[in-house]
């Protein structure tokens, strides 16, 4: 119970707990410095009363060793008469408690290197003393980091890849590697009204998109169904029905087209068939994030077509979240019936099993019944196993319902 080991548990504690730095970072005394020690009962003591106080003895001896004062309590035991057993353990000086847990080293680098951090930068000296980890976690990367921090406090929202930045002996893998500790200084040191707000950015490029970098933007693919809208598109991509351009190229095209296609599945996409007035969007999965907020999709019709899963009926409900005129093709029971024959599984553990709060309530009945494995266990209908003849079958139906 009175043993070295545990006291040097409890003394270690204020360490990874960033206490005593604030002797450095807020000039707060902390010294000299108390650590309780465990209450011994009666029971205790008259069952042990040898083995305790050989402890007591060995832990006097060892205290010694390390400066280190006690203070004793007195107690008046019925058996064994008048005890003074430790109750407190009090370390005089800060070297005294850096002896004894052995960070001495570490704490010359943890005050050299806060110094070196408010002396480049003073206005991080609040931010630091609710991160005092990072100091020494940094420890050796603290020149290049205020080198950046520096850069964008001159140059806000640069508008340049990251390689392009000019910083002194700072390369782009340097920021690459670093992006997580920069984004929490430059959040601290930039003005609110050169960030991106959380609102505005999504997890894709969020360092580059929140301070205002280019970055290597995802891609949309996408084919143009229809001869006519080929034919009126500028000269050099007259030719041209199939693309693949960056998302902010995209987001400016407003197509005129009456029709967005939308499937997962790339082979459906490379394959669908000609349609009047529409293009098909495909290969995107979840990254089907990328079509929100796009101003000329706001007055066309959307049509997606996904597996019949879990996840296809996930897809379909963010899809939906964005545009609220979003419909479903191929994604119905009747479908799923008819093609019994090709159900595979889904697997298992990565089902989606949210609430959906974007699915009619066709939808949302079938995603339950696949839920419940009320049709099956675990079942799935892959979009490619679907026959092309009951595409064009299906396609036809919703050109001759939108001509009604």
């Amino acid at each position: 119970m009175f043993e070295l080991k545990s006291l040097l548990q409890q003394a270690q504690k204020l360490w990874d707990n960033q206490i005593i730095f604030r002797e450095i970072t807020c000039g707060e005394t902390l010294f000299p410095l108390h650590i309780n020690l465990p209450m011994l009962s009666s029971r205790a003591l008259t069952n042990n009363f040898i083995q305790i106080k050989s402890e007591v003895q060995r832990f006097i001896e060892s205290c010694k060793l390390y400066n280190i004062k006690i203070i004793f309590k007195e107690i008046n035991h019925r058996q064994f008469g008048l005890q003074r057993l430790p109750r407190l353990i009090c370390f005089t000086t800060l070297n005294d408690y850096l002896h004894f847990v052995g960070k001495e080293r570490e704490y010359k680098l943890f005050n050299q290197t806060f110094r070196y951090i408010i002396n480049k930068q003073p206005r991080l000296r609040v931010w630091l003393i609710e991160h005092s980890h990072k100091i020494l976690e940094y420890q050796k990367k603290w020149s290049g980091l205020l080198k950046v921090c520096d850069y964008f406090l001159e140059h806000s929202r640069p508008n340049k890849y990251i390689r392009e930045l000019e910083i002194t002996g700072i390369d782009s893998k340097f920021i690459e590697q670093h992006k997580s500790i920069l984004t929490l200084l430059l959040n601290e040191l930039l003005l609110v009204g050169s960030l991106a707000t959380e609102n505005n950015i999504g997890k894709r490029n969020e360092f580059e998109r929140r301070f205002g970098l280019k970055y290597i933007e995802p891609t949309i693919r996408f084919r143009i169904l229809d001869d006519s809208l080929v034919a009126n598109a500028y000269v050099w991509h007259k030719q041209i029905t199939d693309y693949t351009i960056p998302l902010g190229e995209f987001i400016k095209l407003n197509i005129p087209c009456d029709r967005i296609f939308i499937t997962e599945n790339k082979i459906n996409g490379l394959s669908f068939p000609k349609m009047d007035q529409s293009i098909i969007i495909f290969g995107l999965g979840y990254g089907i994030e990328m079509l929100k907020n796009i101003p000329w999709f706001e007055n066309k019709e959307i049509i997606y077509w996904g597996d019949i899963d879990t996840h296809g009926f996930a897809i379909l409900s963010q899809l939906r979240s964005y545009y609220f005129q979003v419909k479903s093709i191929l994604m119905d029971i009747s479908t799923l019936n008819l093609c019994k024959d090709l159900w595979v599984c889904e697997p298992i553990h990565t089902r989606c099993t949210a609430q959906l709060q974007h699915l009619t309530s066709k939808e949302q009945e079938l995603y339950r019944m696949l839920l419940n494995n009320e049709l099956g266990e675990y079942i799935r209908l892959e979009q490619e196993r679907i026959s092309y003849h009951y595409l064009i079958k299906i396609l036809e139906q919703t050109k001759v319902n939108k001509d009604h």
